[in-house]
């Protein structure tokens, strides 16, 4: 996360996701890392992506060598958290609000590329994003657009959609 206090913010995820804190390894975004920020990654049984500045999340991490280490984590198993800007960074295609940037237009970005079939809208209801949404859809070919509120997730595994919790809506292409 890249706000004021964000370390403190920590202890949400660790109450929630019920991880002992001794376990956490609070990584702040940089645009490079030293050699034992890299060792340490590697060894992650697990990696959150907060909420904050998805424009900014998406230069530091997407267009970052940090993209291939959460890929190769991905790829050995390890599951991957987003929340807020952190889900918007999960799909093939990084679709940010236009009411979650400087420039007050929807924007496409490449995305981590973990979600391979669809896109995702946070703060869904509170920022009145199904019409953004079927766009996005529409846009990007996806075959599914999941709207996902405020105290609201989805867990996947093996790209299919395993649970939900609160609301979340669901936009098919077609």
């Amino acid at each position: 996360m890249d706000r004021e206090g964000a370390e403190e913010y920590l202890t949400r995820y660790i109450i929630n996701l019920q991880i002992r804190e001794n376990d956490v390894f609070y990584l702040p975004l940089q645009m490079t890392y030293t050699a034992a920020e890299w060792r340490m990654l590697k060894k992650c049984k697990g990696v959150i992506i907060g909420g904050g500045n998805t424009a900014r999340y998406h230069d530091y991490i997407v267009k970052n060598r940090l993209s291939k280490m959460i890929h190769t984590l991905f790829s050995e198993g390890v599951p991957v958290a987003g929340f807020s800007a952190g889900a918007l960074l999960t799909p093939e295609e990084c679709v940010i609000s236009a009411k979650d940037n400087e420039q007050k237009r929807q924007l496409y970005l490449k995305g981590l590329g973990l979600l391979h079939h669809g896109v995702i809208a946070v703060h869904y209801l509170e920022w009145n994003e199904t019409e953004p949404l079927q766009q996005a859809v529409l846009r990007t070919n996806s075959e599914i657009g999941y709207g996902i509120a405020e105290q609201s997730g989805i867990y996947f595994k093996d790209q299919q959609m395993r649970k939900c919790e609160g609301y979340v809506e669901f936009i098919t292409n077609g």
